[in-house]
């Protein structure tokens, strides 16, 4: 029913999800760049967008409950900080059985953070992505 999207950059992830979304859902798209969603050619009415500091938690409506996430897409800055901070941040917020995807695990220093995560977790970075891949189940 909610999906939050941490890094959504062009907007192609966003649109992807956007579309396949069951009715009644919503994507929760987050992103600090002012130039993010450039691609998505018009308004998704399951789509909130909100453009700041994914590590600010005040810049979330009052209305919106993280912890009723489903699913997760991290797709941020692809730093092991950027990441590591992201998972101590939101973990609360991650309820029993969510699904965390994590976008270019394999880039210089995502993957040690990546292997220390105590989830039970898949890494699919072939066919699905070069620069890796990778699901988690909280």
């Amino acid at each position: 029913k909610q999906v939050v999207e941490l890094g959504a950059a062009a907007g192609i992830s966003t649109l992807v999800m956007a579309c396949g979304l069951p009715g009644g859902s919503e994507l929760i798209s987050v992103d600090c760049d002012p130039t993010a969603w450039k691609w998505m050619n018009r308004e998704y009415p399951q789509v909130i967008k909100i453009w700041g500091d994914d590590l600010d938690l005040n810049m979330y409506p009052k209305d919106i409950d993280l912890s009723d996430t489903d699913f997760w897409f991290v797709d941020s800055l692809h730093t092991s900080d950027q990441l590591s901070k992201e998972l101590e941040l939101y973990r609360p917020f991650f309820r029993r059985g969510a699904v965390l995807a994590f976008d270019d695990i394999r880039l210089p220093g995502m993957y040690e953070v990546w292997e220390s995560m105590t989830y039970d977790k898949f890494e699919n970075t072939n066919p699905l992505h070069y620069s890796g891949f990778g699901i988690a189940i909280t």
